[in-house]
């Protein structure tokens, strides 16, 4: 297990966190660029002192302010790779792997691994023979011969494109499995997070603003900021007009939008988050949540298309569609539409950043 208690004060903002993750886990660190992501894991491996805190790896503290513990990076068994491989330009493929472990090779485990992340072919190629892709693999085996405690990746796909990308998150899942060791993963890629994250944290100025599984973070957050970042983009404004064990029911506009009452603090002011894909298109009448919509726009995407539909009251909602359906019903601008709003997946945001 990894334990990071740590804080670092630095010029805009500091470094303030508490979190663990477990042998065998993915923790997935998401934000924007310069919200102390990369600053966090520079701690975690030695390369930056922490002011204060306490880290732990595998039960030994590898940083203590308090007991006065700091082991060098050599010591900590960490592997870390960053967004550029770094690769040693005058060394060839194997003796980059081997490099951190040329004291004591054994040539047989450099080369399994090699195997295992489909590089051996490689082995006698300079880095600059190789392609990207390739040169990240190289420096995933570079950190695992180490056979390390942790690994720690700051966007190490970012720079690649996305048939590369989708082949490493599945060698990293295959990593996971096979070292069974705490993950730490820096990316600002929410499919890359949602794909990889067993636990996931959302990082600003340097403080995690919520952690949680990809259920809790992508589907049902629980902060206006959080959606926002995680791409929910059905972000309504209402008043709470009726309240009971079983229900709640929000006047937006004019318009009353029923959902289920999961133990919502009573305020009058309600901010609702309701993902595209969570509103369906329907024919027959429903006595809840169904209301007239006029097509304004249509946005295709590779797997669907985005429609921005207007309601009676001007209220404006993204809506997912699969492109079959817009081709079955003939949907196209100014069509006049039946949408349902799933009273199971409407989620309150007002425990979060303020309206605005």
């Amino acid at each position: 297990m990894l334990k990071v208690k740590a804080c670092k004060k630095l010029d805009k903002f500091d470094i303030n966190v508490d979190f663990n993750t477990k042998k065998g886990e993915i923790f997935v660190i998401l934000g924007y660029s310069g919200c102390g992501k990369s600053t966090l894991l520079n701690l975690i491996s030695g390369v930056i002192k922490p002011d204060y805190g306490e880290i732990e790896s595998d039960e030994n503290l590898i940083y203590s302010k308090k007991n006065k513990i700091d082991l060098p990076i050599h010591k900590r068994k960490i592997g870390y790779i960053q967004q550029k491989s770094n690769l040693f330009p005058h060394m060839n493929i194997i003796k980059n792997i081997s490099y951190g472990v040329r004291n004591n090779l054994d040539i047989s485990e450099v080369e399994k691994i090699m195997k295992m992340l489909e590089i051996y072919d490689l082995k006698d190629r300079m880095p600059n023979q190789i392609s990207g892709g390739q040169k990240q693999r190289v420096a995933l085996a570079r950190a695992l011969i180490i056979n390390p405690n942790i690994l720690l990746l700051d966007e190490p796909f970012s720079a690649l494109d996305n048939i590369i990308k989708q082949k490493l998150r599945t060698i990293l899942l295959d990593i996971k499995q096979s070292f069974n060791i705490p993950i730490v993963f820096v990316t600002h890629d929410l499919d890359e997070a949602y794909m990889l994250g067993d636990k996931i944290a959302i990082m600003d100025e340097g403080k995690f603003l919520d952690i949680g599984n990809k259920e809790d973070i992508f589907i049902r957050p629980n902060r206006l900021d959080i959606a926002k970042f995680v791409g929910i983009k059905n972000i309504i404004k209402g008043s709470l007009i009726e309240c009971n064990k079983n229900y709640l029911i929000i006047d937006v506009s004019g318009i009353f939008i029923k959902i289920k009452n999961k133990n919502y603090v009573e305020t009058r002011d309600i901010i609702l988050g309701i993902k595209s894909e969570d509103i369906s298109i329907i024919n027959e009448d429903r006595k809840n949540n169904v209301f007239k919509a006029y097509v304004k726009k249509l946005n295709y995407t590779i797997n669907n298309c985005k429609l921005i539909v207007a309601l009676e009251n001007n209220l404006e909602f993204e809506v997912a569609v699969n492109k079959k359906i817009i081709k079955q019903k003939n949907i196209e601008i100014g069509s006049c539409l039946n949408i349902y709003l799933d009273e199971n997946n409407i989620t309150i945001l007002n425990n979060g950043q303020n309206w605005g």
